[in-house]
């Protein structure tokens, strides 16, 4: 595989995020189960992002770096969580966004650099019902308060890159994880393919809402609902111009 190629292939690693997806409320740590076990605050919690939204975190860019942007119209992240709707019965809510930007950063031997970033506007999720999308924006999520979902990078872990074509590549993607206004380290279950020098990826996790400071919503038409929220995320990036 050509060495352009090898970097392509290398940001796998962060396809999938795109987490944020819906990333709801993703104010957890990751098990290496892929179920999100809720962290305490201490002094090693790490900080909010301060950077420019969509824009890597990277202070001094490393000689033969290379960065990827985000294709937003092909991508997307999504939540989904089980409830009960009053005159429907049982029923999965899906909330979903295409509005995903980021840079992610290889250096020259196409290895992840830590500082890659993706920005998650969560105010653009929708769902089949317009008054649970008006509800969270003000209430529980209230993303019109905390409208991104932002996570960077900090490593990946059982990495078995570069890619070579058509094969797919499971690992775990590690970063801080924003949102709601709290900040958690996390990891994703991720899975990358290289196709035609075109790299397209996938992650998920389950979270519990009351883990990341989020209200369980209390609406009428809303008999019960699952605590229980699965995030999933789909990235396609490719070489900035």
């Amino acid at each position: 595989m050509k060495r352009g190629t090898m970097r392509r292939a290398s940001v796998a690693w962060l396809m999938g995020m795109v987490g944020a997806v819906a990333v709801f409320a993703m104010v957890f740590g990751f098990g290496r189960t892929g179920t999100a076990v809720a962290q305490e605050a201490d002094e090693s919690t790490p900080a909010a992002p301060t950077g420019e939204v969509g824009k890597a975190e990277i202070a001094e860019m490393p000689d033969g770096a290379v960065t990827y942007v985000v294709n937003s119209e092909e991508s997307k992240a999504s939540y989904s969580v089980e409830e009960e709707l009053a005159g429907q019965g049982d029923v999965t809510a899906v909330g979903e966004t295409t509005a995903i930007v980021g840079e992610i950063v290889l250096d020259a031997d196409g290895n992840p650099i830590a500082g890659s970033r993706l920005d998650i506007d969560l105010r653009t999720l929708k769902t089949d019902e317009m008054r649970r999308d008006n509800y969270l924006r003000g209430n529980s999520l209230e993303s019109d308060t905390f409208p991104l979902a932002t996570f960077v990078l900090t490593g990946v872990e059982n990495w078995s890159g570069p890619l070579t074509e058509e094969q797919t590549v499971t690992f775990q993607m590690v970063g801080n994880l924003t949102v709601h206004g709290v900040t958690k380290e996390v990891a994703w279950e991720s899975a990358v393919t290289l196709t035609e020098d075109v790299i397209t990826g996938t992650a998920s996790v389950e979270v519990e809402m009351g883990d990341f400071d989020i209200e369980k919503p209390s609406v009428g038409f809303v008999l019960s609902l699952d605590e229980t929220v699965k995030l999933d995320l789909a990235i396609t990036a490719a070489v900035a111009e």
